[in-house]
Order: C-alpha cells, then structure tokens, then sequence
C-alpha cells in the first residue's frame, strides 16, 4: 500500500457522501469505499494484489463526484463496474462515462 497524498500511512477516510436515497458512503485512502459505520459494501470484495487497490482507487475517484445522484443500489453497480474497467485499464473521463452508462442503463 502507498502513502495517501496528505501523507498519512494508515488507511483513512478522504471522503463521505450522501447517496439520493440518503445512506452515508465512505471513501477511504487504501480505496475501499464502505457504509457509515465501516461496514463494507455487500458484493464488492476486496482487492488482494497492487493492482486491485490501483483499480478500486481509480473507481472511487470516477463515482465519487457522483453519489449524490445514485441510489445506494446504483451505487454498488458503479463501484462494481468502475474496477472491473479500471482493471481493464480504463481511466479518466472514459471511466467516468462508461460507469454512469452502466448506471443509467
């Protein structure tokens, strides 16, 4: 695991949205992203090598500007989508469109 930008070790939260239908999300350092009291997201696993922390910090920075807009449910399609496409090696804006395609879809 890598040092966060603010130069903390340790996995923190960076981030805390309000989902449309009103659940808290956490997004963490390490790229988890959980449920208000740490729990984790039903059906998301975690990631076990370098490139699956890579690929669930990439998906957390795509949906992240857009959980207000989701549903909790929708928000665990994104997540799902935005790493298995950032696995695929899909960045930036294309990831961010191709999740909300998913989404909307």
């Amino acid at each position: 695991m890598t040092t966060c930008s603010c130069g903390e070790a340790e996995a923190h939260i960076i981030a805390k949205r309000k989902t449309f239908d009103g659940k808290h999300i956490h997004f963490w350092s390490d790229g988890d992203v959980t449920q208000i009291l740490g729990y984790n997201i039903k059906g998301l696993g975690q990631p076990r090598t370098a490139e699956g922390f890579t690929a669930n910090l990439a998906a957390s920075e795509a949906i992240m500007p857009n959980v207000a807009l989701y549903t909790f449910d929708e928000v665990r399609t994104a997540l799902k989508q935005a790493r298995k496409l950032a696995r695929q090696g899909v960045t930036g804006q294309a990831l961010r469109t191709q999740v909300r395609e998913a989404v909307l879809s």
